[in-house]
């Protein structure tokens, strides 16, 4: 079982350090060759596109909205607290699966619980109608 962590950690690297160097060349290549929408050239790129900072006020996006009053909530950490809150319930429910060796069920790894827990926490927080607390921006960052 250890060799085929090994195997399977090593394929897993090679994958995705093959996917990025082979993905940025075949990028690079298409951009050359006017295949893409958002890159012509390099030299048409903007300075905001290039270095991944836009100075200008106004052409910066929102990342959301506040959905709380800062001065009693801060909105991004009740965002955070959130996604705590089901990591935590996801570690409890693989620790108490594995404690009690519920067959199958303690094989799974933590993130498929992670999902399904969520789930749950969103749809309680449907029916209780909380779902308003939680911005799809902020969400999305």
């Amino acid at each position: 079982m250890e060799i085929a962590q090994g195997v399977t950690t090593t394929y897993a690297t090679i994958g995705l350090v093959g996917g990025i160097i082979i993905g940025i060349l075949l990028i690079n290549i298409a951009s050359r060759k006017g295949y893409t929408t958002y890159i012509k050239d390099s030299k048409s790129m903007s300075k905001a596109m290039v270095t991944g900072i836009e100075k200008d006020e106004i052409l910066q996006a929102s990342a959301g909205k506040e959905t709380t009053n800062s001065s009693s909530i801060d909105s991004l950490s009740l965002h955070f607290s959130i996604i705590m809150m089901v990591s935590g319930l996801d570690y409890f429910t693989v620790f108490m699966l594995k404690k009690y060796k519920v067959l199958l069920l303690s094989s799974i790894p933590e993130w498929a619980y992670a999902i399904l827990i969520m789930y749950a926490v969103w749809g309680l927080m449907i029916k209780l109608k909380l779902d308003w607390v939680v911005d799809v921006k902020t969400k999305s960052k």
